[in-house]
């Protein structure tokens, strides 16, 4: 009998967690500021390699042009030659950050970009936030830049 008293104590606790955990709404993704967006660019050095709309002094031409990659991620994701693991634009540019070699766009000045240009170092040099911010901002372009005073 005790046995069956604790079984089903356990199943009400159990029921209760489950539906707790149910009826909350998914949390939304943090927005990031301009401010702690550009320091993120800034951290990592973007703007010396990439043309990003929106983040001052972002004209190089070393990689790829910024200022469509959420269309070109999905042109990636979609096209059956990308091999990594993410599933949508966001990831795509999240994992390019982390893990750049994962995938070689063809988007460079001169032609297809070489392997092992961008550091690979991104996951110790930025931390989550930032790289958060760095992707977030991407994602939202070419409709995302931070208005008119963005200074490209």
């Amino acid at each position: 009998m005790k046995t069956f008293i604790k079984f089903l104590i356990l199943a009400l606790l159990l029921t209760a967690i489950i539906a707790a955990c149910g009826s909350s709404e998914p949390a939304s993704p943090k927005t990031y500021s301009e401010a702690e967006t550009i320091s993120a660019f800034n951290k990592g050095a973007c703007a010396s390699c990439h043309l990003i709309p929106g983040v001052p002094n972002a004209k190089g031409i070393v990689g790829p042009d910024l200022s469509n990659i959420n269309a070109a991620s999905q042109y990636h994701l979609d096209s059956g030659t990308y091999s990594g693991g993410a599933k949508n634009a966001e990831e795509f540019i999240r994992e390019s950050i982390l893990k750049p070699d994962i995938f070689i766009s063809e988007g460079c000045s001169s032609g297809p970009c070489p392997t092992s240009v961008m550091p690979a170092n991104f996951s110790e040099l930025l931390n989550e936030d930032q790289v958060n911010a760095i992707s977030q901002y991407l994602n939202g372009l070419p409709n995302g830049a931070f208005g008119a005073s963005g200074g490209t």
